[in-house]
């Protein structure tokens, strides 16, 4: 079965997941949705981390269709060195979004991937990037948030549930 964004969020506000009980508290809010990618691993539990970082670049429409492909294509050098969480693109909100998120142990091996990446010409891929706009943040995942929250809001919580078994 394909996923369906409308059948994710009837099931997260079904699953009382969503909205969650801040509503005094905001004062601004934005939804978006994004797929994985055909070879972004699949959302579930996992031990790695417990420092992300989750890079979100707006791209120009139609820049670069060569772009996911080159990505696939040097992503098995670049999972060597930490694990990728997941690779995404915009499906719904704000379009032509790519969200890509990695774990790392600490920021501290973070920067020695990255310096290790470049400098051996792993990562990025060759042929530069369609970015306008990127917004990197740098998040200590809790487990609680990892499983309770953010899984079942990507996946639905049903399949989040199926995930921690």
């Amino acid at each position: 079965m394909r996923w369906s964004a409308a059948r994710s969020a009837a099931q997260v506000v079904k699953d009382k997941v969503w909205p969650p009980p801040t509503r005094e508290f905001i004062a601004e809010m934005k939804s978006e949705i994004f797929e994985p990618l055909p070879y972004s691993p699949p959302m579930a539990p996992s031990n790695d981390g417990p420092t992300s970082r989750c890079a979100a670049i707006r791209c120009r429409p139609a820049a670069s269709p060569t772009w996911p492909q080159r990505w696939k294509e040097h992503l098995p050098g670049r999972t060597k060195l930490s694990p990728l969480t997941g690779v995404f693109t915009s499906d719904v909100g704000g379009l032509n979004q790519w969200l890509h998120i990695w774990a790392y142990k600490s920021l501290d091996q973070r920067a020695e991937v990255r310096k290790k990446a470049v400098a051996d010409g792993i990562w990025p891929p060759p042929g530069g990037k369609p970015a306008l706009k990127q917004e990197n943040k740098i998040v200590l995942r809790g487990a609680v948030l990892a499983d309770q929250v953010v899984l079942p809001m990507l996946c639905g919580r049903r399949h989040a549930r199926q995930a921690q078994r």
